[in-house]
């Protein structure tokens, strides 16, 4: 079947560097596994439009970078072998802020020794000569080789400002034009400079007692772009005396930074004004924070910022009647305010979504940052940790590595209706195969349908299914891929990736997913010729595999299982129920799980034709856990107004027939109160305290502040016999002896001030007094658990 595809490639004209050698993806048919759709009832639905193509997706959204610091063996057959999997459209060097001190053929010889850093306090310069540095520039070079992939490198534009020649924008220029030479046409994109309008940067503040062409001690756009008109020609004309086609990039600021002071206010303006047609693309750079716990707020992070970042600067390029030039995003990734999403599979899922999201809206290239780094970032771990094999990828290898393969060459025109949670990335491979991306950013799973617009389906379609472990229900470490999960010391599983089969089915009817909360699935459907025909059910009856009708094990599931004819039915949805949800429970894709010993009906209705059939499931052997707690006070009063009251706390256990009701007490400051193992608080001295109740079974954790009120001021005297000072009244020396371990003890005077501490004594303890006044004095012990008072009297 001949198809004809109408394509819409607004802003994507012949100038888009990043498309001149734009190809037709080829798509790779997966092994794979006969896999039965699911009965769940579709929740949401994407519908594509094979007719609508609305732009070409550039091969170089999908870049990585690598960093000269990392580590001298980071191009080992390890991380090349497992980048050969990712396969990267191309790699970034030398790695951020070094790229302005970075001099690839070593020292140029007109350095000065200090700078001046943003404040203007003369730092040192501290250049990195690349030469010194493993991996160098040639080794990078032989690393993409071996991998097959293309680069970005970011030349030194920051010489450009604080070298000493007496014309040090022309000397860095040939400096990097040399750097050209010596690529000999390996490397394909260029960028000038990094963040060159940050303060952090080597060069945006200079000295200008030490340069010789007259700049001003703070750079402006204005300036750069005028520098990048020198870079841009001679590094041309060096590529072109090698026989090569270069493409070179420009900084500009992805905001509007009208509030900001200089030089970002103008930056933009500066830069429009004199780059003019000599650059291919522009630069930017951002990171995806949240000031939110949530995954979902990582993830509206990066979708918000993706799109917002393309409408302004689309708008700013119009606002400065710029030439229009495709984006980069050079620099990204997640920003980690928690300390524990870089690491986990909410990173890999906000890859997805970023580099998903700036295919779609025409982004040129982007480079996510970073191969690896240290202990807690990178792709690939680089730590001290033994345990850890070494170069041990992280979750989000895997969901780059599947994105990928699954994401196809241009991109398709879809709708999602149903849930504001699920996302989908629908493009077109060669031999009218399409590729679907669908990220479920809820907590809920999700049954979705998919519907293709002016096409006709062909015979088969395969999907793969990436989901988190139980380690964290949220940022979950560890990546499943179709319920394979890691090996040993993994976070993914790793040894297997290659031979995992996709599951799949035949294109005989409707094809529905299943997409679990926090989860992506890649997706290749066969579009064709065939349509798909209605059939209705005529009987639906349900069972469990081996006709099994109980369940002993504590909380133990039973999947429910429909057989309906014909089998070929359109519509094989079912909705479920249960008779009773505190004997057991069942979801919508009839999976029952048990809670209570009893008995209970698992019912199904089928959503075509209302037919219905039931099993009656035996639970037996459950053992009652505790699901919540609570803590009450009498009259909800959580304050002590008397000398030495006292407050019962009760703790509220939920279900109230759970069989470990154990709880254990503690309070944060035992000097203002106690409290015993029945929950029962005792005042000793004003102040707020914090009960603590947690319980054995679920560590399950509540806490109330009791106000205490009312005490004598001053410091309770109690004589306990197992604290004893002696001889008492004393004169030199005075012996403290107590039955249970102290861990310190405080001497004071009977105003309560603290003249003495005395750590970690024995069970006898002497101590001298010989410049003590006379009077009467106290001795405090410190326990673990409690504090004892006992006075004695100074002759």
């Amino acid at each position: 079947m001949a198809i004809l595809i109408a394509v819409n490639l607004s802003g994507q004209g012949s100038n888009n560097c990043f498309l001149k050698d734009f190809a037709v993806k080829k798509a790779v048919t997966p092994p794979y596994l006969n896999y039965p759709r699911t009965t769940g009832i579709p929740t949401t639905t994407v519908t594509i439009d094979f007719t609508d193509t609305v732009s070409q997706v550039s091969k170089y959204i999908f870049g990585n970078a690598l960093a000269v610091w990392v580590s001298p063996n980071v191009n080992n057959p390890t991380v090349v072998g497992y980048l050969k999997k990712l396969n990267p459209s191309l790699i970034r060097f030398p790695g951020g802020s070094w790229s302005n001190v970075y001099f690839w053929g070593g020292n140029p010889g007109d350095l000065p020794s200090t700078v001046p850093d943003g404040g203007g306090v003369k730092v040192s310069l501290s250049p990195k000569f690349g030469v010194n540095f493993t991996p160098t520039f040639d080794s990078y070079l032989n690393m993409r080789d071996s991998i097959g992939t293309q680069g970005l490198v970011t030349i030194n534009y920051g010489y450009a400002r604080y070298g000493l020649s007496a014309h040090p924008a022309e000397q860095a220029a040939h400096y990097a034009a040399n750097w050209v030479r010596h690529d000999n046409g390996h490397t394909k994109f260029w960028e000038i400079g990094n963040e060159n309008a940050g303060s952090w940067e080597a060069g945006w503040r200079i000295d200008t007692a030490k340069n010789k062409d007259g700049q001003p001690l703070i750079i402006t756009g204005k300036l750069y772009g005028k520098h990048v008109k020198i870079f841009v020609d001679s590094m041309k004309k060096a590529a072109a005396e090698v026989g090569a086609e270069i493409y070179i990039g420009a900084i500009i600021d992805q905001f509007d930074a009208n509030s900001y002071p200089e030089p970002d206010k103008s930056w933009n303006k500066g830069v429009f004004s004199e780059v003019g047609d000599s650059v291919d693309f522009y630069v930017v750079h951002n990171y995806f924070g949240s000031n939110g716990p949530t995954p979902q707020s990582f993830f509206n992070s990066a979708l918000t910022s993706i799109d917002g970042m393309n409408s302004f600067i689309q708008q700013n390029i119009v606002d400065n009647g710029a030439k229009n030039k495709p984006i980069a995003l050079t620099e990204w990734n997640i920003s980690d305010n928690l300390g524990n999403v870089k690491t986990s599979i909410v990173n890999g899922m906000q890859g997805v979504l970023a580099m998903s999201e700036m295919a779609k809206l025409g982004y040129g290239m982007s480079c996510r940052w970073l191969i690896a780094n240290w202990d807690a970032d990178g792709m690939f771990y680089h730590g001290p940790l033994s345990t850890i094999p070494a170069w041990n990828p992280r979750p989000d290898f895997y969901y780059l590595t599947y994105l990928q393969k699954y994401f196809g060459s241009n991109y398709l025109g879809s709708s999602v209706t149903g849930s504001a949670n699920i996302k989908a990335y629908t493009t077109l491979f060669d031999s009218s195969r399409i590729g679907i991306v669908l990220v479920n950013m809820g907590n809920t799973d999700q049954t979705v349908g998919i519907n293709l617009q002016n096409s006709g389906y062909g015979n088969r379609y395969y999907y793969y299914s990436l989901t988190g472990g139980t380690d964290d229900p949220n940022f979950s470490k560890f990546v499943y891929v179709n319920d394979s999960g890691p090996e040993a010391n993994r976070w993914g599983p790793l040894a297997k990736l290659d031979s995992l089969k996709a599951r799949s089915d035949t294109l005989g009817f409707p094809v529905k997913i299943r997409s679990p909360r926090l989860s992506v699935q890649y997706i290749l459907l066969e579009a064709g010729s065939n349509t798909l025909p209605l059939v209705n059910v005529d009987s639906m009856s349900v069972y469990t595999e081996n006709d099994i009708t109980t369940i002993t094990v504590d909380n133990g599931t039973l999947q429910c299982l429909t057989r309906f004819v014909p089998s070929n039915v359109t519509d094989n949805g079912v909705s479920w129920s249960t008779s009773d949800s505190s004997v057991a429970t069942v979801d919508q894709y009839g999976t029952i799980k048990a809670i209570y010993n009893g008995i209970v009906k698992i019912m199904a209705i089928s959503s075509d034709g209302g037919l219905k059939d039931s099993l009656t499931i035996t639970v037996s052997n459950q053992r009652y856990e505790v699901t919540g707690l609570a803590l009450t006070t009498v009259k909800n009063i959580k304050s002590i107004k008397t000398a030495g009251g006292t407050l019962k706390i009760t703790p509220k256990i939920t279900p109230a027939y759970a069989e470990d009701t154990t709880v254990t007490w503690s309070v944060n400051d035992t000097t203002i109160a106690v409290i015993d193992t029945t929950g029962l608080v005792t005042a000793r001295k004003n102040g707020n305290v914090t009960v603590t109740c947690v319980t054995h079974d679920g560590n399950y954790t509540k806490t109330m502040i009791i106000t205490i009120s009312g005490q004598p001021t001053g410091i309770p005297i109690t004589e306990l016999s197992d604290l004893k000072a002696y001889p008492n009244p004393a004169w030199n020396s005075l012996t403290i002896e107590n039955e249970f371990p102290v861990q310190y003890y405080e001497i004071l005077n009977i105003d309560g001030k603290v003249l003495n501490t005395i750590n970690n004594p024995g069970l006898k303890t002497v101590i001298h007094i010989d410049n003590f006044k006379e009077g009467i004095y106290l001795i405090r012990a410190h326990t673990r658990t409690d504090v004892k008072v006992v006075k004695f009297i100074k002759l």
